[in-house]
C-alpha cells in the first residue's frame, strides 16, 4: 500500500457516517495502525477531514430578504463554492452550505457585496431611477460579467472536474438530509429597461481581487448565471 493509498484508506475509516459505536471504535483502531505503520499524523489527517466537511450558517436575517442579499448570494453561489437558500416566513434567513473554508470566503463576499450593491444604489446619480430590483439586477449582471472574465479557466482535467461536481454532491446532500425539498424562485426583476442600464453603470465599477476566490470553477458560460435562488419546498398541509 502506498502512502497515498494509505491516506485514503486512513479518510474513509474515519468517516463516521451510518457506522454504530462499536464499529467507530473498531474503524478508529485500524485508522491510527495504517497511519502508524505509513509515518502519518493522523490528528492532522482528522483535522483536514473535518475542514473537508459541508455545514451550513446563517448570513442573515430580515422580514424580508433584501435585493441586494439576493444577488449577492448569487454571485456566491456561482464563483465561491457554497449554496445559498433562504427559509422562513415571518422571519427569512439566508442558508449557507459549504465546507467551513469556503464559508469563511463566501461570508466576506456576500457581506462586501450586499453593502456595495447598496451604495450603489444610495449613491446613483440619477435620483429619478425609482426601480430598486431592475437597479441592483444590472449592478449583478455587471459584476457577474466581470468575474466570469476573470476567474473563467480551460477545461479542467476529468479527475478535477469530478471533485468539483463531488463538492456540490456533498451540498446538495446536507441540504436535502437537513432541510429537506427545495424549489426555486426567480429572482429577476419582471422587467428591467433605464434602471438596469443604469445598475450596470454602477456595478462596473465593483471590484472582487481574484485572491478572494478560494476556489475555481471550471469554464464559466458567456451568459447569465441562472436567475433563480433556493428555498424549501413548501411542506403539505
Amino acid at each position: 500500500m502506498t502512502r497515498d493509498q494509505a491516506l485514503e484508506k486512513i479518510r474513509k475509516l474515519l468517516s463516521n457516517r451510518g457506522r454504530t459505536d462499536h464499529e467507530i471504535d473498531t474503524a478508529q483502531i485500524l485508522a491510527a495502525c495504517i497511519a502508524e505503520k505509513h509515518g502519518i499524523d493522523i490528528a492532522e489527517v482528522d483535522r483536514a477531514e473535518q475542514d473537508r466537511s459541508v455545514v451550513h450558517e446563517i448570513f442573515g436575517e430580515w422580514a424580508s430578504v433584501p435585493d441586494e442579499a439576493i444577488y449577492a448570494s448569487l454571485i456566491c453561489s456561482r464563483f465561491f463554492e457554497v449554496s445559498p437558500f433562504t427559509s422562513g416566513y415571518w422571519t427569512q434567513r439566508m442558508i449557507v452550505v459549504g465546507t467551513p473554508h469556503h464559508l469563511v470566503i463566501a461570508r466576506y463576499v456576500f457581506g462586501f457585496l450586499t453593502g456595495e450593491f447598496r451604495r450603489c444604489w444610495n449613491r446613483r446619480p440619477n435620483k429619478r431611477i425609482k426601480k430598486r430590483k431592475a437597479f441592483i439586477h444590472g449592478a449583478y449582471v455587471a459584476l457577474f460579467t466581470k468575474l466570469v472574465a476573470r476567474f473563467e479557466q480551460p477545461f479542467k482535467p476529468q479527475l478535477e472536474l469530478a471533485l468539483e461536481v463531488n463538492w456540490k454532491a456533498k451540498r446538495e446532500s446536507y441540504i436535502q438530509e437537513n432541510f429537506g425539498e427545495m424549489t426555486t424562485k426567480p429572482a429577476g426583476p419582471k422587467k428591467v429597461g433605464a434602471a438596469a442600464r443604469h445598475g450596470y453603470q454602477a456595478g462596473s465599477s465593483i471590484e472582487i481581487r481574484p485572491a478572494v476566490n478560494g476556489h475555481q470553477n471550471g469554464r464559466a458560460p458567456a451568459l447569465l448565471a441562472p436567475s433563480n435562488r433556493l428555498l424549501p419546498a413548501p411542506s403539505n398541509p
